[in-house]
């Protein structure tokens, strides 16, 4: 699954981790790769009858690419779990709506 499809198809903050990035581990078939955090995005997912649903912490790459993701009650402690991954306080952005989220985020991470 990709930023921009279900469930990652709602995306309401992210929060750019240069100078914080971490190490994590992507799941690819039955094995673990490492992988470097860039930036941490939250996702809301709505329930199927249209009710308010959670949130989901993602972590992400340079190249947008999802690595590993968190189901989180509320925005809230979705922005209190990514400053406790990052270890220090975290400037959460609106991700605003555009066509291409992944090449918005790409863009921030990767400023030419």
């Amino acid at each position: 699954m990709e930023l921009g499809e279900r469930p990652y198809d709602e995306l309401w903050f992210l929060a750019d981790l240069r100078g914080k990035q971490y190490g994590s581990a992507r799941q690819v078939a039955d094995e673990l790769h490492d992988a470097h955090v860039s930036a941490l995005v939250i996702a809301h997912q709505r329930l199927k009858d249209g009710g308010r649903g959670s949130f989901l912490l993602v972590e992400v790459d340079t190249d947008a690419e999802v690595i590993d993701d968190w189901v989180e009650p509320d925005v809230e402690e979705a922005k209190a779990h990514g400053s406790a991954l990052a270890d220090g306080e975290l400037v959460w952005t609106p991700i605003p709506d555009t066509e291409d989220v992944r090449a918005y985020i790409r863009s921030l991470l990767r400023p030419s």
